[in-house]
This record gives structure tokens, sequence and C-alpha cells, in this order.
């Protein structure tokens, strides 16, 4: 499998092989963009591509016996990481170093691929913007986020960049037609939207149902906590939009709804929107490990709020770093 495979990511593809091309190696990349749009997949045929014994035009050949081990996970000279408890530790960090300390085994590049980078706690993104500055000359750091801006300045400003968009319609739907051996959800077909990762999680059409169910409780005033926990809580955060998009539906009578059917058309757009900014800026500082409770506290009253209100809870926002 090479570049050629991936769909609906030509640029950024472009610009990877372009690298490989030229053998301007980035020490450090990051790939940015929303989660279930491929950025995982296009790391691992950048890696395959860096370390394939038959490379050809800058591309992997998906063949060697390199190729079939990272797409295996099981290459010597690649280390991938992930959150462990929601989060990446400094003594994942410490792993990293001792990782890049070695030659390669057997390929190019040792490769570190570090998913959801922006799971790093302060402690470990200070561990790690050593790795950063004094990289080894045969190794390569790709980091993988769907939240960029919650990075420190000083590891974003090290890499280089690379954005992922949402798939356009056609290479979306080509990709959840080749899956033909996973029954993908309509409605989660709908709300993923270009995503194709999420839709084929099978979880995505749930999930969101149930964030339009939580929104539902706070708009009848339920004050109990009923998020399960932080993770569950950044997730309808992430999720509120898709209410957000329905409410604006019913009340300009454009669209069909994806999961409120029967949204009240009293609140006038502009309160919508209002509700929805301020919802959106609680869900950037997610990252500022906000108290489950009073942060549900917060957003029933914006949810709750009236027209004349909602502007004033806008001067309140920067009170959520206390959550």
């Amino acid at each position: 499998m090479g570049f050629s495979e991936i769909k609906g990511h030509e640029r950024p593809l472009r610009i990877l092989q372009g690298t490989i091309r030229r053998n301007r190696i980035p020490s450090a990349l990051l790939f940015t963009g929303d989660s279930g749009i491929g950025k995982r997949s296009s790391a691992l045929i950048y890696l395959q591509a860096l370390n394939c014994l038959e490379r050809q035009d800058g591309d992997a050949c998906g063949a060697c016996t390199s190729c079939r081990k990272i797409a295996s996970g099981n290459h010597p000279d690649l280390l991938s990481i992930q959150p462990d408890g929601g989060e990446i530790k400094i003594e994942t960090i410490r792993s990293v170093e001792e990782f890049l300390a070695m030659k390669p085994y057997e390929g190019r590049k040792k490769a570190v691929l570090i998913d959801e980078a922006d799971a790093m706690n302060i402690n470990a993104s200070n561990a790690f913007l050593k790795t950063l500055e004094e990289p080894p000359a045969d190794s390569v750091i790709l980091l993988i986020t769907a939240n960029p801006d919650t990075l420190p300045d000083t590891i974003r400003s090290r890499c280089f960049q690379v954005r992922f968009s949402p798939l356009p319609a056609a290479a979306y739907n080509a990709v959840l037609n080749a899956a033909q051996s996973t029954e993908i959800d309509d409605t989660a077909r709908r709300l993923a939207k270009g995503r194709p990762g999420l839709a084929l999680a099978g979880t995505h059409g749930a999930d969101a149902r149930r964030c339009a169910e939580l929104y539902a409780a706070m708009a009848r005033g339920e004050t109990k906590d009923a998020w399960e926990d932080r993770q569950d809580m950044e997730q309808w955060l992430a999720l509120a939009p898709l209410v957000f998009r329905d409410l604006a539906v019913a009340r300009i009578g454009a669209g069909e709804p994806l999961l409120v059917t029967d949204a009240p058309k009293t609140e006038d757009i502009g309160t919508v929107l209002e509700k929805y900014r301020a919802v959106q800026r609680v869900q950037t500082r997610s990252a500022f490990n906000l108290n489950k409770g009073i942060t549900w506290q917060y957003v029933s009253e914006i949810v709750r709020s009236k027209k004349w209100e909602v502007g004033s809870r806008e001067s309140g926002a920067g009170s959520q770093e206390e959550l």
C-alpha cells in the first residue's frame, strides 16, 4: 500500500512524498486535523516509504519485509506511542529518548509515532521538548493530534506541520463502500461527514445520540452531572456542535436534522449561535483539567440561558480556567 491508496488527501501526501524525493526529511512532523480522517494511516504510509527496501519515486512498495513489518507494528525501528489512562506520561517520553539513542537496527530511520500527542502532560511535554531540540540525525518523530492548539507552542514550532481535512464526499463514500465487511449505521455515516474512521468505528452514531440526550437533560434543568468521567465530558463537548447544528436547522428551516428531530423553534438563530460559541469556548479549555461537576453546571446554565442572558455568560468564560 502506497500514497496512491490513500483517498482524499492528495495535497498533504504530495508534500510528504516530496520530502522523500528531495531527501529533505524533517526531524519532527505534526499531523493535524479532525479525528477519523486518516492521519494515522497516512503516517504509517510515510514511515513505510522512509524505510521501504524497494522504494520508487518516494513511495512505499507495501510488499517488502520492511513495509509489512511497519504495517503490522512489528518493525524494530518503529516505536508507537498512545495515551495510557487518558494521558502520555514522562516515563513514556523517557522510553522514547532511550529508543532514539540507539542506531537503526535494519531501517534507514528510527521512527517514533505519537498518537494523540496533545495528551502529553506538562512533565512529559517538557521532557519531550529536549528530544525535539536535539534529535538524532537518523531519526524521525511523527506526532498526530486533532487538537494542535493544546500542544505547547515550543513543541509546535519545532515540527513541520501537515494539515489534513475531512474527505470530499466522493472520497469519503469510496472509503466507506470499500469497507464491505463493516456494517455502517446510516446515522453514523451522515454524522461523520468526511471522517470515515468515525463512521467505521461503529460508535459515533450512538455517541452523538447520547450527546443529544444529555443536552436535553441540561435543558430540562437536571442538575446531576451525567458525564461518566473526564473523557466522557470531553467527548460531549466535541460532539455538541452537532446538536447546535440541528437547533439552527430547525430555526431557519433548511436541511434535515441529524439528531434533534423535535428541536424547538422558539429560539432565534442569534441565541443558538451565541450558545454554540459559549460551549466552544469551554471545549477549547478542556485541556485545563476542568472540574467535571462544575463544568456540567456551567454548560447547563448556557443551555438554559435566554437571549438576553447568553452574552453575559461570555464575560464569565475566562473563569473556566478555575473549574
